[in-house]
């Protein structure tokens, strides 16, 4: 593991986030969990850097946010748009899906989870892109 990723530092915080997942992550994670979306293994509550994002994906570098009422103040857009830069520099790439997309859209939002993966030979050999999610 890269030490870019789940600093010792966080590791408490990141055990707390788990323990204390909104309706919305726990809905997604019932989704994610043991490989059900196309096998595809995803890890909550992950550390990038002093951040932790709330789903991801180490195969193919992708983090998953679940968008809380939280993240609307005007006093954080300017430190969430920090925190996507930073770790989007890493060459991870960020989905953003709000808590009412979680919890009415949930095939939507599985669909678009598996079409923002990078279609590579061994993936679309697997058959995985068809499957259903």
């Amino acid at each position: 593991m890269s030490p870019l990723m789940n600093k010792p530092d966080t590791k408490n915080r990141r055990r707390s986030l788990r323990r204390n997942l909104p309706r919305a992550e726990k809905l997604l994670w019932n989704r994610l969990r043991n490989q059900k979306l196309n096998g595809l293994r995803f890890r909550r509550q992950y550390g990038v850097l002093n951040y932790v994002v709330d789903f991801y994906c180490p195969q193919y570098k992708l983090a998953i946010e679940i968008i809380g009422d939280v993240h609307g103040f005007k006093s954080r857009l300017k430190s969430d748009l920090l925190r996507r830069k930073s770790i989007e520099s890493l060459g991870i790439k960020m989905l953003f899906y709000t808590n009412m997309q979680v919890k009415e859209e949930m095939n939507g939002l599985l669909h678009d989870i598996l079409s923002n993966l990078p279609l590579t030979p061994s993936f679309i050999r697997r058959g995985k892109r068809t499957s259903k999610p």
